[in-house]
């Protein structure tokens, strides 16, 4: 009896765990096919060199596509209208995704993200300028590299945004257009004074600059009518990142190339084996724009803003961004204007401008990281960009792609020598270029002087970075 006992109970202990791993396998099948209802397959990887119909974003990953969802955006400069087709787009292949985007005002907009995504929340994708990476990085997602990989990026974007947004291995965002510095001239003011060949190199600038500019008979210190709106910082629109492309173009080392220590007013050896300052010469030659005392005089404090003063017909060339055109226009829209490439100096071996623009990334707090970047790479597509171009009138981040509109061109020229600098915190190091202009033009400090405790305060703030 005993025996039979044991013998039963061995049995339905049998046919129970039969029953249950059946139950596990059954489960374990409907939740594989739940799981694939709801996400998109990742495709295998394609290669634009050997297939043309390959870019970046056709290859979104794991994407939910059955549960509702919603994706906050914040922006700045861009507003609702704009990105409305780029957003129907995305919904075309994921509908059940909502995207929400909210225009910021700029003079708030870093404190107040900052802010938010210290608490934990915040948007699921915001604006970003380029120069905020470094600063940010902590609180963006980067994409995954299923979704997005190095190589794709690189084959996609200009060098200048890989350089801006690809740190350490890691993609930390996207833009949809870039910018970079050109000069912008007034052609009925130069017609005036006969001119008809644009300023190409630094020596033709400073020559025109003194032949359209106009001073006050028998005061010599007023200035009625710029030849070029240089030399000063508060009144100068982006006068840092002016000094900064100057600064490049003599090869002043600005800094280390681990990004640890700046050198701007280091000394290099010239042909001759002598020494020289190239940061220091840059700094010098653009101060002496606004020196009373110098034949390059041309600008003082008393003028207005830079773009005021030429949307006015108060100054003959200025220097400046691509976004700097419609803000002219607003103020006069009859001006007639014209783009030329940033001034050169003669016989250096490379051309060179300087880039300042916004992009996308994503937040670190967000549940949806995939589906952010989801739509990040939609906004990629060539197709949207394109649309995205012809709507705003701005610079290609793209390789394959350019602007159309006029006075685009020049910009379309040279956004593959337009560099980027790196900036630990971009608002502080401007702002660090501008004493640095102060201390010249208001103070009366010398140039060498006024660029070692330039430098020393970068470095300072550089050492907190790390």
């Amino acid at each position: 009896m005993i025996a039979d006992f044991f013998a039963d109970k061995k049995r339905i202990f049998i046919i129970g765990g039969l029953i249950v791993f059946f139950l596990l396998i059954v489960f374990g099948i409907i939740s594989v096919l739940n799981r694939e209802q709801n996400t998109v397959k990742v495709k295998p990887k394609c290669d634009p060199n050997v297939d043309p119909t390959c870019e970046i974003g056709i290859d979104p990953g794991n994407i939910n596509t059955k549960d509702e969802i919603t994706i906050n955006i914040w922006g700045v400069f861009d507003d609702s209208v704009t990105l409305q087709p780029l957003i129907d787009s995305f919904n075309r292949d994921y509908p059940n995704i909502k995207i929400v985007f909210s225009k910021k005002d700029y003079s708030d907009y870093e404190r107040n993200l900052i802010d938010e995504i210290a608490a934990g929340e915040g948007p699921d994708i915001f604006a970003v300028n380029n120069y905020w990476i470094p600063k940010h990085r902590s609180k963006m997602s980067p994409a995954a590299n299923s979704m997005l990989s190095i190589e794709e990026y690189n084959q996609t974007f200009i060098p200048s945004v890989y350089e801006d947004f690809v740190i350490d291995g890691k993609i930390y965002g996207i833009p949809l257009y870039t910018d970079n510095m050109a000069l912008i001239y007034n052609r009925d003011i130069l017609g005036k004074s006969n001119i008809y060949e644009v300023p190409k190199y630094w020596e033709d600038v400073l020559s025109t600059s003194k032949i359209i500019t106009k001073k006050q008979i028998g005061n010599p210190n007023e200035i009625e009518i710029a030849g070029i709106g240089i030399g000063t910082a508060d009144n100068v629109s982006r006068s840092s990142d002016i000094l900064l492309a100057m600064m490049m173009q003599t090869g002043t080392p600005i800094i280390s190339n681990d990004k640890r220590s700046y050198n701007f007013n280091q000394f290099r050896k010239n042909s001759e084996g002598l020494p020289e300052y190239p940061g220091t010469n840059a700094l010098s030659f653009y101060t002496s724009f606004a020196n009373p005392n110098t034949g390059s005089y041309s600008w003082n404090e008393k003028q207005m803003g830079t773009i005021e003063a030429f949307a006015n017909g108060k100054v003959g060339m200025i220097l400046g961004y691509n976004y700097f055109l419609p803000l002219i226009e607003k103020i006069n829209p009859s001006l007639k204007y014209g783009v030329s490439e940033l001034p050169q100096i003669k016989g250096a071996p490379e051309n060179i401008s300087i880039t300042n623009y916004w992009g996308w990334s994503v937040n670190r707090n967000t549940k949806y990281s995939n589906e952010a970047w989801a739509f990040l790479l939609s906004l990629s597509k060539k197709e949207n960009i394109q649309n995205y171009l012809s709507s705003t009138g701005r610079v290609s981040p793209r390789k394959d792609i350019k602007g159309t509109t006029i006075n685009i061109q020049v910009f379309e020229n040279q956004k593959s020598y337009a560099k980027t600098i790196f900036k630990p915190d971009a608002e502080k190091i401007d702002q660090i270029f501008d004493e640095m202009i102060n201390d010249v033009v208001k103070y009366k400090q010398s140039p060498q002087n006024s660029i070692d405790t330039a430098t020393r305060k970068a470095n300072e703030l550089l050492s907190k970075f790390y």
